[in-house]
């Protein structure tokens, strides 16, 4: 073996679930970030016999709901107001509890939102990046290889909500490992990315990044 090879070899390290959350650690509540439960487990009273709200079957949004989670290949789409006195929030909240529930065996559904709707746009953005992050590490394998990405100091910088807080968020988020879904469908659904819209360029273009 040659010396490459060995360096190369004690170069490579590993990464387990729970180093992850113990340098995600304080990001819930530095950040208000919606906790583990919340967005995975949280089924807001939702049981097999309460049916989807008629006001939005009968205005179509279930159907288009639907339609987006058999859809065959990975898609990101943006669900705007749904009519008078419903809004996308509301939607995706009602077919969160829903899916949970009815397809508890085949499906994953992440569901997160804003905690404190009076933050400022910047943010709620980093809010709602947390809180993705806080809710995918849950779901990452036991073991993996680790990436730059995910080292302690960049959970710091993030957590810290100062320059260059949101760089260093996003690149946690591309850096997470492939999840481990046990053949389950993943559906997630982020309610409140409105809220993070002004005219200022860094809400803008950052907003965009998310949900490219």
């Amino acid at each position: 073996m040659s010396f490459l090879s060995v360096k190369n070899a004690f170069r490579s390290q590993t990464m387990t679930k729970d180093k992850l959350l113990k340098s995600a650690h304080g990001m819930d509540v530095a950040l208000d970030c919606v906790t583990h439960f919340e967005s995975l487990q949280d089924r807001g009273g939702y049981d097999c016999r309460k049916q989807f709200p008629y006001e939005l079957y009968k205005k179509g949004v279930q159907k288009k709901l639907i339609d987006i989670w058999m859809a065959d290949a990975p898609s990101v789409h943006v669900l705007d107001g749904v009519g008078y006195n419903y809004s996308a929030s509301y939607a995706g909240s009602e077919f969160a509890k829903s899916l949970r529930v009815r397809n508890r065996e085949s499906a994953v559904v992440l569901r997160v939102y804003v905690k404190n709707q009076s933050e400022t746009p910047k943010v709620v953005l980093l809010q709602i990046l947390g809180s993705l992050i806080w809710s995918l590490i849950t779901l990452v394998p036991d073991e993996f290889g680790t990436s730059e990405g995910l080292q302690k100091r960049k959970f710091e910088t993030f957590i810290g909500r100062g320059p260059g807080s949101f760089d260093a968020g996003l690149e946690i988020l591309r850096s997470l490992p492939p999840l481990e879904l046990n053949g389950k469908t993943m559906l997630c659904i982020v309610d409140g990315l409105d809220l993070a819209e002004d005219e200022s360029i860094y809400t803008l273009g950052r907003r965009s990044q998310v949900i490219r």
